[in-house]
């Protein structure tokens, strides 16, 4: 109702979008910051700084898709202020561009789906209408955060360890991790043979695991797991359909 009631007023809607994008932009960078000391492993010489466990950077988030998304709103923010003109470009270049970096350097998944949907968006969006961020811009953005994942990043972390004595976080290869996901196609038939098992009443509030040892015999895995990593999937099984 708040939300409604302060659309109604262009002004104040500009003004707290304007204000929101700019608030998103700040914790974004600050994010970045502490998702890279995590990538160099300095993190421990911050205080109120995670310490990063596995190779992935995750910043105060605890996760690294959880902060991807969180960024990428960021970047929507610094898009917003763009092209509303309230915002200088150089202001808002370095700024989108180590969001960017520190995105790919999360190696989420996410955003290989996000980043390309919001390009086809945003091509919805322009046609028969004047932007100041165009397709072109659009287009150089989503293949330069490929670029960055794919080439630049491996590249940073040899040449970062070849220089100094800093032992950078080995993150993983795109072909690495767009490898490595297919154990959630095994985690979700054991989810969907175990909705079956209790389809109305489900498991019960976070016994995702119990639900696996429900389907087991039906479908044995490898993988032990607590969530279906699939929020849709999760819920079904807590509380039945």
């Amino acid at each position: 109702v708040a939300g409604y009631n302060l659309s109604l007023d262009q002004q104040k809607r500009d003004q707290i979008f304007t204000g929101f994008s700019l608030l998103l932009i700040i914790v974004s960078i600050a994010t970045s910051f502490i998702a890279i000391c995590q990538w160099l492993n300095i993190e421990s010489h911050f205080v109120h700084m995670l310490h990063l466990i596995g190779n992935r950077p995750y910043g105060n988030f605890g996760q690294p898709n959880n902060m991807a998304t969180f960024l990428i709103m960021g970047l929507l923010g610094c898009l917003f202020l763009y092209e509303k003109n309230k915002a200088t470009v150089w202001l808002l270049f370095p700024s989108a561009l180590f969001i960017l970096f520190t995105i790919a350097l999360s190696q989420s998944r996410t955003s290989w789906v996000v980043f390309p949907f919001l390009l086809i968006y945003w091509i919805v969006k322009l046609f028969g209408k004047q932007k100041r961020f165009g397709f072109i811009q659009g287009f150089l953005w989503c293949a330069g955060f490929f670029v960055i994942a794919g080439v630049i990043l491996p590249f940073a972390t040899s040449l970062i360890e070849a220089w100094s004595s800093t032992d950078v976080t080995q993150a993983s290869s795109l072909v690495e991790r767009a490898s490595s996901g297919y154990l959630r196609f095994n985690i979700w038939t054991q989810m969907l043979l175990a909705v079956q098992q209790h389809p109305w009443l489900g498991y019960g509030w976070n016994q995702t695991s119990v639900a696996q040892m429900s389907a087991y015999a039906l479908f044995p895995t490898t993988e032990w797991t607590t969530s279906a990593h699939n929020i849709l999937l999760d819920l079904i099984i807590w509380n039945g359909i």
